[in-house]
């Protein structure tokens, strides 16, 4: 395409370009060439790719021309530390969800449901501190908060979630109506046997 009435019409594309742009396609997406990318040795995932990507759009958009060195620096630790605290909630949140989650159904004693929390929260901080590695150390404590934080929250949810299967559950507002009823059967009865039926 060379003049500039070009309308968008995949017809008007010289064969040649689409020879070559095919070409550079197949180079580089071809499976043989594509490697996962790492940091600090451990891949990372499209999602964490895209807070990455993120974070150095807004260091860009900041206004400066080209960053420096600690600025960029920063917007990858911040990134870092921003996917550390997302696999850390999720390391918390799946297993837990599977446990007394909205879709379970079974109620579960409250200091089991606490010991889960408490191996499950031990998990997630560990997959947290493997990963938040580089930054400030406020940076990262912030961040190492931020994750306690969430799973408390989290954990009030999940508390609330299995106290609402609780089989016995409201069982206070029927105990006194039916503890009347039965002191008054019995009453009944006892009177039934010691009284005559002409009194």
């Amino acid at each position: 395409v060379i003049k500039k009435s070009y309308d968008g019409s995949v017809d008007k594309i010289e064969k040649d370009f689409l020879e070559l742009l095919d070409r550079y396609c197949k180079r580089v997406f071809s499976v043989d060439r594509l490697m996962p990318k790492t940091i600090q040795g451990r891949q990372v995932t499209a999602a964490e790719l895209a807070a990455y990507i993120k974070a150095y759009a807004t260091m860009f958009s900041s206004g400066a021309s080209f960053p420096e060195a600690s600025t960029m620096l920063e917007a990858t630790a911040t990134a870092n530390n921003q996917n550390a605290v997302n696999l850390a909630i999720a390391a918390y949140k799946d297993p837990m969800s599977r446990i007394a989650g909205p879709k379970c159904s079974n109620y579960i004693r409250p200091q089991e449901l606490k010991d889960d929390h408490k191996k499950l929260l031990a998990k997630a901080l560990e997959v947290f501190d493997t990963m938040a590695t580089f930054g400030s150390k406020k940076a990262i404590e912030g961040a190492r908060n931020t994750v306690v934080e969430q799973i408390h929250d989290d954990f009030e949810v999940y508390t609330s979630l299995n106290d609402s299967r609780n089989p016995l559950a409201g069982l206070e507002t029927y105990a006194l109506p039916l503890t009347v009823a039965l002191v008054a059967f019995i009453l009944r009865w006892i009177a039934d046997m010691t009284c005559s039926p002409y009194s």
